[in-house]
């Protein structure tokens, strides 16, 4: 890494933008092959489509750098970005020369002196899919007809008069609080679903997460190492089930849970790894 790189590295650590990007500009005009500074320069641009092309740029030197695949991958799951190959080198150049860019799918190399298109690749969506409500939904009836149920048998099992009607008051009161806090549980696991999403595209495993607080975990699915399917007794009586995903380089699988037709989505799961 050359003095200039450092600089830039320096200058946007201390929250120096505008001198980071000057200084790793000319780092990278210096040395084209720097991969670091291209990734810093990654974070120091302010742009979409820039900050996407220093990370292409790092996967053509390396096509297995795991930082530059896991923030291309973030750009173009929100749409920031639309995944686009780059114009590939003269016909007079040898195709040892050309690196492999991981984000265009592969295709013949062209004998000498043939044209050369620019090429898109196109990331297919196979399918976008939200947990089922239908648990949710089941346990809150359910936990509403315990509470009715325990409230009217304890409240005819209190004597008649002034001390009978003190128990009662009490008794109402704890439980008008237990059933507002589990209340706030059950509306709290309503909107986790509601915000939940689960998408499979050719290339990626995308799962998001939360409210407030958002979450989102891109896999690609080259790495996907195995698929497994869960379903406990609720979830055989409205045929649903959990799909766990496990990775290269991820620690404990993936849910996506409550999936009806689950089975289809594992297989779907699967053919997109095999064809990778």
């Amino acid at each position: 890494m050359n003095s200039l790189a450092q600089q830039g590295i320096a200058a946007l650590k201390q929250g120096d933008k505008i001198r980071a990007r000057q200084c790793l500009r000319e780092a990278t005009v210096k040395d084209p092959g720097d991969i670091q500074a291209w990734l810093w320069l990654s974070g120091a641009v302010e742009m979409d489509s820039e900050r996407a092309e220093c990370l292409q740029h790092v996967l053509r030197l390396e096509p297995d750098n795991q930082i530059a695949t896991k923030g291309l991958a973030q750009l173009i799951a929100r749409g920031a970005v639309s995944v686009r190959s780059e114009a590939k080198a003269p016909a007079q150049e040898t195709p040892a020369t050309v690196l492999p860019n991981p984000f265009v799918d592969a295709q013949p190399v062209p004998k000498a002196g043939a044209p050369r298109a620019t090429q898109k690749a196109v990331d297919k969506t196979i399918f976008i899919v939200k947990p089922s409500l239908i648990p949710v939904f089941v346990g809150g009836f359910l936990i509403a007809l315990i509470f009715i149920g325990l409230w009217l048998l304890l409240m005819g099992l209190f004597p008649k008069g002034e001390t009978g009607s003190l128990l009662r008051a009490l008794f109402t009161f704890f439980v008008a609080i237990y059933a507002l806090g589990m209340g706030f549980q059950w509306l709290v696991a309503l909107i986790r679903r509601l915000f939940a999403r689960y998408t499979l595209t050719s290339r990626y495993l995308i799962v998001k997460n939360g409210v407030l607080s958002r979450s989102q975990k891109t896999i690609p699915v080259q790495r996907i190492q195995n698929v497994s399917l869960r379903q406990g007794v609720g979830d055989r009586l409205f045929s649903l089930g959990s799909v766990m995903v496990e990775s290269a380089g991820e620690r404990g699988a993936v849910r996506l849970i409550s999936l009806p037709n689950c089975q289809e989505y594992v297989d779907k799961i699967l053919a997109a790894a095999e064809r990778t």
